[in-house]
């Protein structure tokens, strides 16, 4: 009998895990009104630790999908930017009830434009951090190849994004 309850509790444990979200892709965040608004407005933390994040008044909402079919609602409280690997990885914080980092895989293409001076910005970052010698048009060739809807020219980059340059 006790076997039989080992085993029904490694396969409830399985279970849980398999369920376990790591990265959301085609996501967009929205306010409580259910407007766009983008995860910049949340607190940026640096390092993994999870510990004395303020909850704030602020309720900002993750949607989108882990997998191909499970949709993804979670309240977030802060986010992270990796630099280290390929590309540069954004985390977003889940609410203390949730818990956790999860990954953003790809943003929804509609969102892409609320969150454009953000994504630019890490991916010029991640370029400048891998080649702090490099000349400026690499840059704007890099970021043209990420961000495949600029054209021709930097004038479709947001101003802000022109004046950290």
């Amino acid at each position: 009998m006790a076997a039989l309850a080992a085993a029904a509790a490694a396969v409830s444990q399985e279970a849980d895990a398999e369920f376990q979200i790591y990265a959301v892709d085609g996501y967009y965040f929205e306010s409580s009104r259910k407007e766009p608004v983008c995860f910049s407005t949340l607190p940026l933390r640096f390092g993994d630790a999870a510990s004395d994040v303020p909850e704030g008044n602020k309720r900002l909402f993750l949607r989108g999908f882990a997998g191909r079919r499970l949709r993804v609602c979670k309240r977030v409280v802060a986010w992270r930017l990796e630099l280290d690997g390929e590309q540069p990885e954004f985390f977003v914080l889940l609410s203390a009830d949730s818990g956790g980092w999860l990954r953003l895989a790809k943003a929804r293409k509609l969102y892409e434009r609320t969150a454009r001076t953000v994504l630019m910005t890490a991916q010029a970052l991640h370029f400048l951090r891998r080649n702090p010698d490099g000349p400026e048009t690499a840059l704007w060739i890099h970021l043209r190849q990420a961000f495949g809807y600029l054209g021709n020219s930097p004038v479709a980059l947001p101003r802000l994004f022109l004046l950290l340059l």
